[in-house]
């Protein structure tokens, strides 16, 4: 009895940095897609998108980009208190580029942070963001959002409606909370430009979201 205690608290203790500061990742700059390759970081804090924090190369794994045509491994380098890599892309695509970490002591993936970037000619049906695996916050409209716009968002775990826990973070802002109701959907204003990031944990297991919003004086 008294060394599973100690088993609990150790556990609890070790892994509890992860759990107490949002993980994300996140595309290096406004113009995200530079001669056809996309430069990203991985990074963890308190103070979106700076990095406070550096995760243990370890229990990072599943770094890939994907698209309606492709998926393939991406590699990152360490670079300060980020996490850093950059994919080639064929053409100015939509993509997602995503990973999980993992406990060391678990097989199981308990995070996954995704970031999506849309082409100007993007349109819903044209990436699918969905997988059915882990928790997921799945937007029902992200492409080419911009400033006052609103958000549609749902919250899934394993492929089923969940009622969770939403902190939302403008680049540079302070974060906003909200719940995705019974039905699992939430709705967000979307009030500033740049990067935004949405995270949330259930029950043990958490997800973020990135994605870019255009500055509302900028539309032609």
């Amino acid at each position: 009895m008294r060394k599973n205690f100690f088993l609990l608290l150790f556990i609890f203790i070790f892994f509890q940095p992860a759990y107490s500061h949002y993980q994300w990742i996140v595309w290096q700059t406004e113009n995200s897609v530079k001669n056809n390759e996309v430069s990203f970081m991985i990074g963890c804090g308190h103070r979106f998108p700076k990095s406070e924090l550096l995760l243990k190369r370890d229990m990072i794994t599943g770094i890939q980009l994907r698209n309606r045509e492709l998926k393939r491994s991406v590699e990152i380098f360490r670079d300060g208190k980020f996490w850093e890599g950059s994919a080639g892309l064929s053409g100015e695509d939509s993509f997602i580029i995503e990973y999980t970490l993992r406990k060391r002591l678990t097989s199981a993936p308990f995070f996954r942070g995704r970031m999506v970037v849309c082409s100007e000619g993007c349109k819903k049906g044209d990436l699918q963001i969905f997988t059915g695996k882990g928790i997921e916050i799945i937007p029902n409209d992200i492409f080419f959002k911009k400033q006052f716009d609103y958000l549609n968002l749902k919250t899934f775990k394993a492929g089923k409606l969940i009622s969770a826990k939403l902190t939302i973070i403008p680049e540079g802002k302070k974060p906003l909370y909200m719940h995705s109701g019974r039905e699992g959907t939430c709705r967000i204003k979307l009030k500033y430009s740049g990067r935004y990031l949405i995270n949330t944990f259930y029950k043990g297991e958490g997800a973020s979201l990135t994605f870019y919003v255009k500055n509302a004086n900028k539309i032609p």
